[in-house]
């Protein structure tokens, strides 16, 4: 549970307070950590023997990913475009080297690609009145069934009956209703889907005019009585609230947000797995990073190394919560190198330039 929580929040850039007299460990967005305001402290700095840094970069390449594994589509989108599906790459303009630094490297949980899958599979096949389930749909494939009350007496169904008459869901041919992570690869092999984080993203019910999830019988029974092989339920009244299902729980990286979609995914695709109609996708570097990391390392950063006098300061985590004013700028606080309770004397600290207090928040 500890990696999931120091995964997560490193990927959404929460920040930890610890306040040791209480024993407690509070959980903070930026926009409430940085909430000290704006201290002057002009008078409190010594810039005699200061140092500065031009940029806090160590690469021209900053990269955030969460390893959307191999699935199929990732595995497609890779060869097509030369880079993993969800990544988001920074041009921090550092011009020393043009190494790539994994900012996001250690992360508890991978990704997934959100895909509408497309399989002849995905049809609704009916024959007087009864709805045969999409693995019937095999040309010459015939299966041994029990039926939907149990009875011993085995049936022999084929494929696609004689006269059946066969209709596709969505509006285009062999396409699932909804998208789903994808955790297969390109030959149907399974891909392994631990860790991965996803929305909740409600219940999705069958459209109208759609037939809904039939249910396999999946009982230990069953096995018993079909020689250890799995059947499905044939039910001829569709509407039998025991028959068929009308709605399952949605699972995915992506959830609807107005006219668009926010994805779990630090970088927005170049191609999505699914139909979108246009929709603007915002990922998770946008959302959590952007106007944060830009402001770190804009071209104008510096690192300003000086000695600080903090009496009558309460020296600890939250000085590192206030934003502080001096040498005509403003300046966050990094680091207190040598601080101690017993001497007056200032205390070296480490500050990164702040070009505009909202890119914090």
């Amino acid at each position: 549970p500890a990696d999931y929580l120091l995964s997560y929040c490193k990927a959404m850039g929460l920040a930890f307070l610890r306040d040791p007299a209480e024993r407690k460990v509070s959980i903070l967005s930026r926009a409430t950590f940085y909430d000290g305001g704006l201290k002057d402290i002009s008078g409190r700095v010594d810039l005699t023997e200061s140092k500065v840094t031009p940029s806090v970069a160590t690469a021209r390449w900053y990269e955030f990913l969460a390893p959307p594994g191999d699935g199929e589509f990732a595995e497609w989108y890779r060869n097509k475009y030369g880079r993993e599906y969800g990544l988001q790459r920074v041009n921090t303009g550092y011009e020393f080297n043009s190494d790539a630094q994994d900012v996001t490297d250690g992360l508890a949980y991978a990704g997934a690609v959100t895909a509408q899958e497309s399989s002849p599979c995905y049809a609704d096949v009916r024959s007087g009145g009864t709805v045969i389930p999409s693995v019937f749909v095999y040309p010459g494939a015939t299966y041994d069934l029990y039926d939907d009350e149990g009875n011993a007496e085995e049936q022999e169904v084929p494929a696609v009956p004689e006269g059946a008459q066969t209709s596709w869901y969505g509006d285009v041919m062999q396409l699932d209703l909804f998208a789903k992570p994808q955790m297969h690869g390109g030959d149907s092999s399974p891909v392994d889907g631990q860790d991965v984080l996803l929305f909740f993203r409600g219940m999705e019910a069958v459209p109208q005019g759609f037939t809904g999830y039939a249910l396999t019988d999946d009982t230990s029974d069953m096995m018993l009585r079909n020689d250890n092989r799995a059947c499905w339920l044939l039910n001829a009244a569709v509407t039998d609230p025991d028959a068929e299902v009308r709605s399952l729980p949605g699972f995915g990286r992506y959830l609807e947000r107005g006219s668009g979609l926010i994805t779990l995914d630090f970088g927005a695709p170049a191609e999505l797995a699914f139909p979108a109609e246009g929709a603007q996708v915002t990922a998770l570097y946008e959302q959590r990073w952007a106007d944060f990391f830009s402001d770190r390392y804009e071209t104008d950063s510096r690192v300003l190394t000086c000695r600080v006098d903090w009496t009558g300061y309460d020296v600890g985590e939250a000085l590192f919560r206030n934003f502080y004013a001096f040498d005509g700028a403003v300046w966050a606080l990094n680091r207190i190198t040598d601080w101690s309770p017993e001497t007056w004397d200032r205390t070296e600290c480490e500050f990164i330039r702040v070009q505009d207090m909202d890119n914090y928040k």
